[in-house]
């Protein structure tokens, strides 16, 4: 009876997962590469004290990074996006680190998850 119970608590919490999940993604794919990219620039000018010339060049890779992200979610299949997205991840960061002097490098390290939370409540907010 225990391991029956467990089972169904386990298929429920992955249903409820994926629902929730693919909701967000179906959100996602429906804003704009350039609303999102204008969001994420404007946070991380408030969290990271960017000038005009780290901001441009931000705003530019953040809008690069976006439209390849969208473009992830809509050509790709719902198991293959979580890779897919690691790897334009990475190359994010590494333009990133090249643009950020080492003091602000440092300091998005430490405000990244902030700036991803503040992203994923933007995102929850869009009426769409």
């Amino acid at each position: 009876m225990y391991f029956k119970k467990s089972i169904l608590t386990v298929l429920f919490t992955l249903i409820s997962t994926l629902c929730f999940s693919q909701s967000k993604l179906d959100k996602l794919k429906k804003i704009l590469a350039e609303d999102i990219s204008a969001k994420r620039t404007e946070i991380m000018v408030s969290k990271l004290n960017l000038n005009e010339e780290e901001k441009s060049k931000v705003h530019e890779l953040n809008l690069k990074t976006d439209k390849n992200r969208k473009e992830i979610f809509q050509n790709s299949s719902k198991f293959k996006i979580p890779r897919k997205l690691r790897v334009e991840n990475t190359k994010y960061e590494e333009e990133l680190e090249k643009i950020l002097t080492k003091e602000k490098w440092k300091l998005y390290g430490e405000k990244k998850s902030e700036i991803k939370d503040e992203m994923i409540v933007w995102v929850d907010e869009q009426e769409i």
